[in-house]
């Protein structure tokens, strides 16, 4: 109850709660490709890059050849052998790809929850460029290889063999996630743009647009 004579004090006005920051689709989408990424990578290291058969018509006798990012299998009716050729190693390399391509891929969840214009954009957007590179020169150095086994490895031809030998598997899943990676890349790039050319807003008032009441003419005056 207030008094006679005085004026009623106003009711306090909550304060509106605070704007929650938008979520960053395209880096969003660009670490989840990135995850995908590093998911094909890891798998395309074990699996075969190139692989040769060899058949002897007439004997029971097939031997085997396949070359991964960690080693050369040679197998003589499913018994190992000892290396006739030595191969580059390249699993090291790839999993160190494969690391960088998952922090990217945490930095960027990261930043894609955090307000425009955060200081980790910056290092978000260096280390998809890092790791994007990294992973097509890896793969790129791995493609080069791939010809030289096709002159190397080459299985006989004639009447006594039945042969076969192509690219395999893990070359095909590398050459994947190096393509994901550039598009990663490109996406965690493109926030930094829309962001630069974003326009400020100036605030709208509590009481929006003034509305002036006019008196009609034949309305008789209140005085």
């Amino acid at each position: 109850m207030t008094e006679p004579g005085t004026d009623p004090q106003p009711l306090p006005v909550p304060e509106p709660p605070a704007p929650r920051t938008p979520w960053n689709r395209a880096r969003a989408g660009g670490a989840l490709l990135f995850l995908g990424a590093a998911g094909l990578t890891a798998i395309g290291s074990f699996q075969a890059l190139y692989a040769v058969e060899i058949e002897y018509v007439g004997e029971p006798r097939r031997q085997n050849l396949r070359v991964t990012s960690w080693d050369l299998e040679f197998t003589t009716n499913g018994v190992p052998e000892s290396d006739a050729l030595g191969a580059p190693l390249h699993g090291v390399p790839l999993m160190f790809g494969v690391a960088v391509l998952l922090a990217t891929a945490l930095l960027g969840l990261l930043v894609a929850a955090a307000p425009a214009g955060s200081r980790f954009g910056r290092v978000h957007r260096m280390s998809a460029v890092i790791a994007a590179v990294f992973l097509v020169a890896t793969v790129w150095s791995i493609g080069m290889q791939e010809l030289w086994y096709r002159d190397a490895l080459r299985p006989p031809d004639g009447p006594e063999t039945h042969s076969a030998a192509g690219v395999g598997p893990g070359f095909w899943s590398l050459l994947a996630g190096a393509a994901i990676a550039v598009v990663a890349a490109v996406l965690a790039w493109r926030p930094a743009r829309a962001e630069a050319a974003e326009r400020e807003e100036p605030e709208t008032p509590v009481l929006g647009i003034p509305v002036v009441v006019r008196r009609l003419p034949d309305e008789p005056n209140g005085e």
